[in-house]
């Protein structure tokens, strides 16, 4: 056990919260306080994991980005389908910056108690700085009437807490351990009635295993998670949750056909997935998260369909994609994870023009892309999602210039691509997907220097089985490509 877990272990006020979970007390309201947001991604992290080791569903996690959305906990929790797990909402900020917005939550929270408290059968935790509890004692006065209690961590000065390393898709939850995640898998496997959680870990735990590249590994897990949401939408056929559960899964697995060079049986999947999103979308089409994931599906069908050759389908899918990211932008301009998704499907647009030889339109749209990409890392420089998508822009751009035939522009724009890659791979060397990203950069700048350094990544992949076919073609072309540089030496 790390010394950061035990040091949390020793605090009373830690140990009463875990009380509860250990009693199964049910629905109460915990206050949270905590001196940082990297206190608080400790506690997230080690609760999350007490909770599994335990065998009991997971945190679900609200994202919470901007002093607006924590105005909007209360209408958050109220268009929220109730989870399985205990809902963290981290609203952890400097109180200059969101004073006003606690305020406002405080307000409406003390209004919205009942009902929320009616809604959810599981604990609602409410992480925030210290300053938060005069705020809530001030501005809901009746809140304390319902089941609530608050905990206050103070961890001594002396144990750092940095945060930990995110998951590049979603920068609100922890990257799972796919290797432990295995363990608590087997021992679900044994216990009749928990196929939901079984099937959530199952999904994480391959989902994980399909970023680190260890393809053949991912394929059995997200089978069967796949599987256990189809019998769960089979008897359940209008519930919600379920329908978006295998919506997600068959999207994750069409991933990994793509990754694994399966076309056709992707594409299959990815109209799998876009059926039940456009179902979805059509009982509820003011939800934003409906919208969003429709949005993906769209997206990932263009892709598609460039990879296929099918242009004109790929355009059509596109251009789907970025009408809706448009319209959640117009909605909320400043929000981030929107911008993220409106500069992706700049980018796909982009791509879609490019496959018919439309060059100027490609430029523009992957030009729009760059500037979003740009902002958002300038705005939180440590976001690794944001990095490599500013990455996958520059290259992007280099392409362009480089089938352009302008050489000296198309090598500045993978030269910045080269110096995030190498940034993202320091940060964690194990990632398959980065160390491949760092490949591409350093193909495309050219020279022995950097294509044996694109074959030495490659092999280490093969090595330990993280290259599908197209890419252990790369391998023999950078030997080929070598072999009369290095018959010379």
């Amino acid at each position: 056990m790390n010394p950061e877990t035990l040091e949390l272990l020793e605090l009373p006020e830690w140990a009463k919260l875990l009380r509860h979970f250990e009693l199964g007390e049910g629905f109460a309201y915990i206050i949270l306080l905590v001196s940082n947001r990297a206190v608080a991604r400790r506690c997230q992290s080690e609760l999350d994991l007490w909770l599994r080791t335990r065998h009991r569903p997971s945190l679900f996690v609200v994202p919470l980005k901007t002093p607006d959305d924590v105005s909007s906990i209360p209408e958050q929790l109220l268009a929220l389908t109730p989870p399985d797990g205990p809902i963290w909402v981290d609203g952890t900020g400097t109180r200059q910056v969101y004073e006003q917005a606690w305020n406002r939550c405080a307000i409406k929270l003390n209004r919205a108690r009942d009902t929320i408290s009616a809604r959810f059968s599981e604990p609602l935790i409410i992480v925030g700085a210290p300053y938060i509890r005069e705020i809530l004692r001030d501005a809901a006065p009746d809140f304390w009437s319902v089941r609530a209690f608050v905990a206050e961590i103070s961890v001594p000065t002396r144990v750092p807490l940095p945060d930990r390393p995110t998951s590049g898709e979603n920068a609100s939850e922890f990257s799972l351990d796919p290797d432990l995640a295995l363990r608590d898998i087997a021992a679900l496997r044994r216990k009749p009635g928990r196929e939901r959680l079984l099937s959530k870990l199952l999904h994480r735990a391959g989902t994980e295993l399909l970023r680190r590249g260890r393809f053949q590994e991912a394929l059995p897990l997200l089978r069967e998670a796949t599987e256990l949401d189809e019998a769960a939408v089979n008897a359940n056929p209008n519930r919600a949750d379920y329908l978006r559960g295998l919506s997600i899964a068959y999207a994750t697995m069409g991933d990994l056909r793509c990754s694994l060079g399966e076309g056709e049986a992707a594409r299959q999947l990815y109209e799998k997935s876009l059926r039940i999103a456009e179902r979805l979308v059509a009982q509820e089409p003011g939800r934003a998260d409906y919208l969003r994931e429709l949005a993906v599906s769209y997206g990932k069908l263009g892709n598609l369909q460039i990879t296929l050759g099918d242009t004109e389908a790929a355009k059509q899918f596109c251009q789907k994609s970025l009408n809706i990211r448009e319209r959640l932008v117009a909605r909320e301009p400043g929000r981030g994870e929107y911008l993220r998704d409106l500069s992706v499907a700049y980018t796909k647009m982009g791509d879609s023009y490019l496959a018919v030889g439309e060059a100027d339109a490609a430029h523009q749209f992957y030009e729009k892309s760059l500037r979003i990409g740009e902002r958002l890392a300038a705005e939180e420089p440590d976001r690794a999602d944001y990095l490599r998508d500013l990455s996958a822009s520059y290259f992007k751009l280099g392409d362009l210039q480089h089938a352009l035939d302008e050489e000296q522009a198309a090598r500045q724009l993978y030269e910045k691509s080269l110096r995030i890659g190498e940034r993202l791979v320091a940060a964690q060397p194990q990632r398959a997907d980065y160390l491949l990203d760092l490949v591409k950069s350093l193909m495309r700048i050219g020279g022995e220097h950097h294509l044996q350094r694109a074959l030495n990544i490659l092999l280490d992949l093969q090595h330990t089985n993280r290259l599908n076919k197209s890419e252990e073609n790369l391998i023999t072309f950078l030997q080929e490509k070598l072999s009369p540089a290095q018959s010379t030496t």
